[in-house]
């Protein structure tokens, strides 16, 4: 083991250059450039896969083009990318290991790519200023090229290799059993469509007269709803401090809607209105009275197979897609002897490979 410390952590040949005359055996820091400033970075090489050193500043450089395709607006924050580096690194690394692996792999069973797939991934991720870009995150050409090389690579490998696994393959039987799983703990929500006529001006008594009135007019004549509302909003002149408003039709599922205004509803059948009902608005604070106007109403209930089944079948790949991986690249750590436990023995538990100033 204290071969293995040794090797892992002796600087990179990048970091020699700043002091040959320090110890080789303490971790050395880098500034990383003028555009990230206040972030030093403590730079080590973590781990070697098949002789290929991975250090810090392979992860960050990693990270810098995931950061650059999710937050491209916080490029220049110091403050937002030593978070993303600080919570990502440990993850980031993980996968880098198991993308070198897969790649080993990839490269023994001859895996084809052309640089047209390349180019085409390079403009995909950077844009079509792909140098601008790149110089942006603090990368070479050749560096974003056999960044992008090695992730298509991987990529193709584990498909290939998940393919003969058959995950993209669902049985009817599975689809049954998953969709059986399915409505024991889900079922189709009740669906209303319904309006609502509401009266909150100042004068709260004026807002009570306005609502009876309405609802009179409404009353006479419910099946032209929204003209009986419009033209009651155009004869309400005789009411100092006039405010109604008449909602769009609301189409939504029991879960979406207020357990109070589910409640009124729950009472009222089809091509009906409620009484007025005195609320207090969350806007002002001041007493509203509403009327709701109920225009269908569909009972819940069992969820057929058809519609959720494209769903149900994305998910069954996706769990199938989840354990084959997780079983090939565990074989391939056991191959080359890349336990996470061994690597992560051989850094220190306290080891920070980034800091702000």
């Amino acid at each position: 083991m204290k071969l293995l410390l040794f090797s892992l952590f002796v600087p990179t040949t990048l970091l020699l250059a700043q002091g040959a005359s320090m110890n080789p055996f303490q971790p050395m820091q880098m500034e990383q450039s003028t555009k990230l400033n206040r972030i030093i970075v403590e730079n080590r090489v973590l781990t070697n896969v098949n002789t290929n050193p991975i250090s810090v500043v392979d992860v960050m450089k990693k990270m810098d083009t995931e950061f650059f395709i999710d937050y491209p607006h916080l490029m220049d924050s110091d403050v937002a990318r030593y978070q993303f580096y600080k919570s990502r690194w440990r993850p980031e690394f993980d996968r880098m290991v198991e993308s070198e692996l897969i790649l080993t792999d990839a490269i023994a069973h001859k895996i084809e790519l052309t640089d047209g797939d390349i180019r085409q991934d390079l403009e995909r991720r950077f844009g079509p200023e792909i140098i601008t870009n790149i110089d942006k995150i603090g990368l070479t050409y050749d560096e974003a090229w056999e960044m992008v090389k090695k992730d298509i690579l991987t990529q193709r490998m584990s498909q290939s290799h998940l393919y003969i696994k058959g995950v993209f393959n669902v049985s009817p039987d599975d689809l049954l059993t998953c969709y059986h799983d399915y409505i024991k703990n889900n079922k189709k929500p009740d669906h209303w469509k319904y309006n609502m006529i509401s009266f909150n001006g100042p004068n709260a008594l004026e807002n009570a007269q306005m609502a009876k009135q309405s609802l009179e007019k409404l009353q006479k004549d419910s099946k032209n709803f929204k003209t009986v509302c419009y033209r009651f909003k155009e004869q309400t002149d005789q009411y100092e401090n006039k405010k109604i408003s008449i909602s769009n039709e609301f189409d939504l599922p029991s879960d979406k809607i207020q357990e109070s205004h589910r409640n009124i509803l729950s009472n009222l059948s089809p091509n009906n209105l409620s009484e007025p009902v005195k609320e207090i608005s969350r806007i002002n604070n001041q007493s509203v009275y509403r009327i709701f106007y109920l225009s269908s109403y569909e009972a819940g209930g069992k969820i057929d197979l058809a519609e959720v089944e494209d769903k149900l079948i994305y998910q069954l790949k996706q769990e199938k897609f989840e354990q084959e991986y997780i079983s090939y690249v565990t074989a391939l750590r056991e191959r080359f002897a890349l336990s996470k436990e061994s690597i992560y023995e051989a850094i220190p538990n306290d080891f920070e490979p980034f800091r702000i100033k």
